[in-house]
């Protein structure tokens, strides 16, 4: 189920995007979302949603390094990394 697809065509939410954690880049970018959507919550914004796509080797039955191959190349695709909702009074906070 695409989750941030729905929450973000519900009225009141502010900050709705979805981020993964399979390298350096996208855990940079999961961070920074996260810190956005706190800040989004505290000015009152509305409602943030921050959903994310990591991996689990162990219930996967796969190494680690297939694990994370695998949201990169499986799960990344069929739930794309983006920002469904941003409202203009999050665009303020900077």
């Amino acid at each position: 189920m695409r989750m941030a697809e729905i929450i973000a065509g519900l009225p009141g939410a502010a900050y709705v995007v979805r981020r993964s954690v399979y390298d350096v880049r996208t855990i940079r970018q999961a961070k920074k979302a996260v810190i956005t959507a706190f800040k989004a919550q505290l000015a009152g914004a509305g409602l943030s949603l921050v959903e994310f796509l990591s991996s689990c080797p162990t219930n996967w039955h796969m190494s680690p390094l297939e694990a994370l191959a695998w949201v990169r190349d499986v799960m990344v695709p069929y739930f794309p990394l983006a920002d469904f909702k941003v409202s203009d009074a999050v665009k303020a906070l900077g």
